[in-house]
């Protein structure tokens, strides 16, 4: 997900327990050169406050918890009129959003007969419906409706614990909706005192948001980190798309930190970038592009007049970031949610064109990342003992997959903690390309950008396939040559303009990727 280039204070809402809590983040002082960032919040709660240090320096931080909480969708991509599904750690939950939109997350069952909610509906009270019998629930999980109920017994049925859906603690942060998955009754009290993983530039005043793209992958979690943690396979997998293979070299990745809290790298011939991995969801790379506007004057005098139109300080640097999570969605399954922040060129194209370039990159390393995976954990291979038995790995560049394959071994677990009753083995290797690449279901659909623009293509190309079929039977009645022309003419566009549509539809569905061909 890198392109190379040649030469506030939030406030977020958690659902606990069924009381709501508010967290107000407080603005981060500045480290010094020996500290790892630190941040504080303030927890607030019946008129009591609390101050908690987050994030400590290696050496004096506790262990992690042992869950964080999961950035699961974008809200711009959430439909706050009907439930939206989704998967972690190999469980089913259920998003949704009532009218006052408070956002909501249950178990995606019903305890009638354990029909999905997914499925079912916002009623007309604000309460997630059934389909199956029209059990109604509020936010906090209560049943405020068995329709089916006698008179003389609907308040004691309707309040048992066993008609209650399950509360998982959702919280809304800089656009996300973050899933905690244990809601037990230990999971959600811990769940009080951890802050989701968010993105410090998007509460920098300078920076834009960028672009945002969400996608679900047919390979696993470790191999999305451990390919995202990896840039010097941008110029072969990604060549013509975000580099080219001519610009591979030696990247010299150095390695300042790996324990609990991560992994932490550094690639200073790659626009003075690090590489930071939050354990275990995010991802972060960060660009200083001081040095490449320097020299390119062009570069240089549009950055120049934006400081000055924006009002930003003489000595801002022209600065941008990667940031990803890595969502364990299931055994050789996950999901990546991207975003893009920087401070310069503070103007975005159309999210659904930016999505056509971001599918295709996730496309270019998509098949062979589905197979090495099942490749590495051939039983001989043993790569949990040594990742060096496995892999042969001799350059610097491979600094970042060492390490987080010892991160995941000596501090992660040795991986996901799948949910109960889960296989934790993968699933059969698939030869499927349209499967694997499948951007309809694992983007197009899911993205509320992506969805109405293949409606709206849809659309036009039945419009101008008409216009073109009435233009060419408009040809065949007597008219004057010029008329002719003319209704040719506007018929021959019209086809041309139906033809990019197909192009462009068949780019949100499926597009092969053979790099032999590229």
């Amino acid at each position: 997900m890198l392109r190379l280039i040649g030469g506030g204070n939030g406030e977020f809402v958690c659902l606990c327990l069924c009381r709501p809590y508010t967290y107000t983040l407080l603005p981060r002082h500045k480290p010094s050169d020996s500290e790892l960032p630190r941040s504080f919040y303030v927890e607030k709660h019946d008129d009591k406050t609390h101050k908690t240090n987050l994030s400590l320096p290696p050496s004096l931080s506790p262990s992690l918890p042992s869950l964080p909480r999961y950035p699961m969708a974008f809200l711009d991509d959430l439909d706050p009129k009907r439930p939206t599904q989704v998967e972690l750690l190999g469980k089913l939950f259920v998003i949704w959003a009532d009218h006052d939109k408070t956002w909501h997350a249950f178990e995606d069952q019903c305890p009638h007969r354990l029909a999905p909610l997914s499925e079912g509906r916002i009623d007309e009270r604000g309460n997630l419906q059934c389909a199956y019998h029209g059990w109604s629930f509020s936010g906090q999980g209560g049943n405020v409706n068995i329709p089916q109920a006698e008179p003389e017994i609907k308040a004691v049925a309707e309040r048992s614990g066993r008609a209650c859906a399950k509360v998982v603690p959702l919280m809304v942060a800089q656009g996300m909706a973050w899933l905690w998955p244990d809601n037990s009754l230990e999971g959600m009290e811990a769940s009080r005192g951890v802050l989701p993983s968010t993105v410090p530039e998007l509460n920098d005043p300078s920076f834009i948001k960028g672009a945002w793209v969400t996608r679900d992958l047919m390979y696993g979690y470790d191999t999305l980190v451990e390919n995202v943690v990896d840039p010097a396979h941008v110029p072969f997998a990604h060549h013509g798309v975000q580099a080219q293979r001519s610009m591979a070299m030696p990247l010299n990745v150095s390695l300042n930190y790996v324990g609990r809290e991560g992994v932490f790298l550094s690639l200073p011939r790659l626009a003075n970038s690090t590489i930071d991995f939050h354990a275990p969801t995010r991802l972060h790379y960060q660009f200083d592009f001081s040095g490449f506007f320097a020299r390119v004057p062009l570069m240089k005098w549009s950055w120049a007049i934006e400081k000055k139109l924006r009002r930003l300080p003489p000595d801002t640097r022209p600065r941008s970031s990667l940031v990803t999570y890595a969502i364990p969605v299931g055994p050789g399954r996950s999901r990546i949610l991207a975003l893009f922040p920087r401070n310069f060129f503070a103007v975005n194209k159309p999210r659904w064109i930016d999505h056509l370039e971001r599918n295709a990159v996730l496309d270019g390393d998509l098949v062979f990342l589905h197979g090495q995976e099942r490749e590495m954990r051939r039983p001989e291979l043993k790569w949990e003992e040594n990742i060096d038995r496995a892999f042969y790995m001799p350059t610097k560049s491979d600094e970042g997959v060492r390490a987080f394959r010892q991160w995941i071994v000596k501090w992660g677990g040795g991986g996901p903690k799948w949910a109960e009753g889960v296989d934790p083995a993968l699933p059969p290797r698939s030869a499927d390309r349209e499967f694997l690449m499948d951007r309809y279901n694992q983007h197009t659909k899911q993205c509320s950008a992506c969805k109405v623009a293949l409606r709206n293509i849809r659309i036009l190309k039945g419009v101008m396939m008409v216009g073109g079929l009435v233009c060419a039977t408009a040809i065949w009645t007597p008219r004057p040559a010029k008329v002719l022309v003319k209704i040719l003419g506007v018929g021959l566009a019209q086809l041309l303009v139906a033809w990019q549509c197909v192009k462009l539809e068949k780019r949100m569905m499926f597009v092969d990727y053979v790099h032999s061909e590229k």
